[in-house]
């Protein structure tokens, strides 16, 4: 069983409060108003349950992007100090092992995300 934690509880008052509060700003003759305060529990539920569920994927989704984007940056400059002259050829090996395993860390990333998300037993 999950556990409901602080920021579920937000959402979910803070939504079914904002429903309420929109409901009220509206005139008395819109057709809408009985209807949103009468349901903004169960609107607040659906909201809290959408951000149940969609959170942790968009949780991942940023973090990967930060992450493509400095792996993207880190293969640039591998790739720039190949391209030094000065750089001796041990270092050069060196420098294309790690390019290497930052482009391969993208598999690992993505397989500990599968993982996590597979139910266990």
């Amino acid at each position: 069983m999950r556990k409901i934690s602080s920021i579920d509880s937000i959402v979910g008052a803070g939504g079914g409060t904002l429903i309420i509060k929109l409901a009220q700003n509206l005139p008395d003759s819109h057709p809408l108003k009985s209807w949103l305060i009468i349901l903004a529990p169960a609107i607040a539920l659906f909201i809290r349950y959408l951000w149940n569920f969609l959170s942790p994927e968009v949780t991942f989704r940023v973090k990967r992007w930060r992450t493509a984007r400095n792996r993207k940056n880190l293969v640039c400059q591998i790739d720039s100090m190949l391209m030094d002259p000065i750089l001796s050829e041990e270092s050069k090996a060196l420098l294309k092992v790690q390019s290497e395993q930052v482009k391969l860390s993208i598999i690992d990333e993505l397989f500990q995300h599968i993982e996590s998300t597979l139910p266990t037993k």
